[in-house]
């Protein structure tokens, strides 16, 4: 392929050179069509809900962890105890998780779809379904884990409590001597 480009090149007088990178063509294609789900020229739906599968749980692990982050700083900011943060950070970060989720999933399907019917519009194809699953996946599960994340702060609650209680009994204890 680059020899074939410098002959023609060089015939249109263009000063330019490629070099041989030693990976054949047919390797070349078979990574961008493994890339893109494309099999015998078709895409396969077995590689596209694949690549579905990992854009998901990728774009969920990444939304979950940045929200966690964001409500834990809005928790230290806003003086919230460890149960209330738990809460936040449990519920706001399932919401978070299955947004991301889906929005990765139609976003990868976005753009396998365009990248064989209209390769130009591939990116922005990706970048539209991602943010439209998103957003509406967003507004259906607003609110959904609130349970999760009551559950959640109970728990914390519960250890800080326990753990409060031990602090208290070793401090009683402590000042039964007489010289403290």
């Amino acid at each position: 392929t680059a020899e074939q480009f410098n002959l023609k090149a060089e015939n249109a007088g263009i000063n330019k050179r490629m070099e041989n990178s030693g990976i054949s063509t047919k390797t070349t294609n078979r990574i961008g069509d493994k890339a893109l789900a494309i099999k015998n020229g078709t895409m396969t739906t077995e590689v596209m809900f694949s690549n579905m599968a990992n854009a998901a749980k990728n774009s969920a692990a990444g939304a979950a962890g940045i929200t966690a982050a964001f409500e834990i700083g809005k928790s230290i900011i806003n003086g919230d105890d460890a149960g209330t943060c738990a809460r936040n950070v449990v519920s706001k970060g399932a919401e978070s998780a299955v947004a991301g989720a889906i929005a990765g999933a139609t976003g990868e399907g976005a753009f396998m779809v365009a990248a064989v019917v209209c390769p130009e519009l591939a990116i922005p194809a990706a970048a539209a379904g991602a943010i439209i699953g998103g957003i509406a996946t967003g507004s259906v599960v607003d609110g959904a884990f609130e349970d999760l994340g009551f559950l959640a702060e109970d728990a914390v609650n519960a250890i800080s409590d326990g753990i409060s209680n031990i602090t208290n009994s070793i401090e009683n204890f402590f000042l039964g001597f007489p010289f403290f």
